[in-house]
């Protein structure tokens, strides 16, 4: 069920493909056999998701440092058009 949920709704939500086996998969941790069980569950998608959200944060900043370069190289270049 909520798999179907989330992947009907996964445009509108914004998410990938990786975040929403995460995400959907998650709801395992509050459907479980007993309450040790939903803890253990919940605790494993709660690391991956820290994983997959580490792995955006260093895309992000590899993006900006790639932005910052090509910032300063085009800067240069119309300055020495201006020249």
């Amino acid at each position: 069920m909520w798999w179907d949920i989330f992947w009907k709704n996964r445009k509108e939500l914004g998410i990938c493909a990786s975040e929403l086996e995460i995400i959907a998969n998650a709801g395992n941790a509050f459907f479980g056999r007993n309450i040790k069980e939903n803890e253990r569950m919940l605790s494993i998608y709660l690391e991956r998701l820290d994983f997959v959200i580490e792995q955006e944060r260093k895309e992000q900043r590899e993006k900006q440092r790639v932005a910052g370069a090509v910032s300063v190289i085009g800067g240069m270049m119309l300055v020495i058009l201006f020249i």
